[in-house]
């Protein structure tokens, strides 16, 4: 690799809570996630500390930016490459199962566990494409 793009890494970043306002929408699956969560969105305790959630969100988004842009520049050749690596080698073998894993232990739906683990493919395969599209 031979110099990182901190410009992809932040658009990579901000990737990630675009798919997250669109993914956790309740039109898409933020009822249901809240559901298998057991958080009422009505509640206005659910909505106190979204500043701090947020500000260790993008955080915790931005460092695995920065690691999946160094997996990902070492394995870059086609865009189908790229998908394949971030989507499944990354996405579904790596996080989603740990997804699972620790939704199991906390005793998490299989709902909950499909859909926090169906964002995180989607998010990695689109830090693949910026990542690409900026290589």
């Amino acid at each position: 690799m031979e110099s990182i793009n901190w410009f992809a890494i932040l658009l990579a970043t901000l990737s990630s809570f675009v798919l997250g306002f669109i993914w956790y929408n309740p039109k898409v699956f933020g009822t249901a996630w809240a559901k298998a969560a057991g958080i009422d969105m009505e509640d206005p305790e659910a909505r106190k500390g979204m500043g701090k959630i947020f500000g260790m969100a993008f955080l915790f988004a931005f460092i695995m930016a920065t690691f999946a842009s160094y997996f990902l520049y070492n394995h870059m050749g086609s865009l189908e490459e790229v998908l394949r690596v971030s989507g499944l080698y990354l996405g579904f073998g790596i996080i989603a199962m740990n997804t699972g894993v620790t939704g199991m232990y906390e005793r998490k739906s299989l709902v909950y566990i499909l859909i926090n683990g169906g964002y995180q493919i989607v998010s990695l395969m689109i830090f693949g494409l910026i990542f690409y599209a900026m290589s």
